[in-house]
């Protein structure tokens, strides 16, 4: 009789739930249902504690899910109504970040499954609140301004924190050198607040 080989974890098991919210967002965004895809609540599904090269997949990936929904953007709101550059520049943003998802995600779950389980980090945690504030960097730079895509993450962001605590409800600091302050809430988690538009 063959003893079942035994399961082993990696890191693609923490991204499972990223990578299932992500592929929702993917579909709802092939049927232009942008009212589907909340950067906010998508960036809430990647887990704290990944190492730099697995966030920066990580990232990347929700990068792309970012720039094509602000890219899609020019096709609802009012405002692009009569604006054909704009309307012309965040289609072809849309059209370029699809282009490039399918590669991007599946080499995030090739790199996660190379990768030992994440290590958990307490959701108060400054590793927590970061994820927070990269991922609304990427969302403003994608989308802030009226926005219409077309920055993908392919490197992190530089994050500078103040003060030297690593556990609370509330942060503050500066990415690319613009402040921030995180803030977290039972309810919703860990919120970014960049002092861009």
């Amino acid at each position: 009789m063959t003893t079942p080989a035994a399961v082993v974890r990696t890191a693609a098991d923490d991204l499972a739930r990223f990578l299932a919210a992500a592929r929702t967002a993917d579909r709802a965004l092939d049927r232009e249902d942008l009212a589907a895809v909340d950067p906010r609540r998508l960036a809430a599904t990647i887990p704290a504690g990944m190492d730099r090269d697995l966030l920066t997949a990580t990232l990347l990936v929700y990068g792309d899910l970012v720039s094509r929904r602000a890219g899609l953007r020019v096709t609802v709101e009012p405002v692009f109504a009569n604006d054909a550059d704009n309307i012309r520049r965040g289609l072809a943003n849309a059209a370029a970040a699809a282009a490039r998802y399918p590669a991007d995600r599946a080499a995030l779950l090739r790199l996660a499954r190379s990768k030992q389980p994440v290590t958990a980090r307490h959701r108060l945690s400054r590793a927590a609140a970061e994820v927070a504030v990269r991922a609304e960097w990427i969302r403003l730079e994608n989308m802030g301004c009226l926005g219409t895509g077309g920055v993908i993450p392919t490197t992190l962001a530089d994050v500078r924190w103040e003060g030297a605590s690593t556990r609370g409800e509330r942060f503050a600091g500066r990415v690319r050198g613009v402040p921030f302050v995180a803030t977290y809430a039972a309810r919703t988690g860990w919120k970014a607040a960049v002092e861009a538009c």
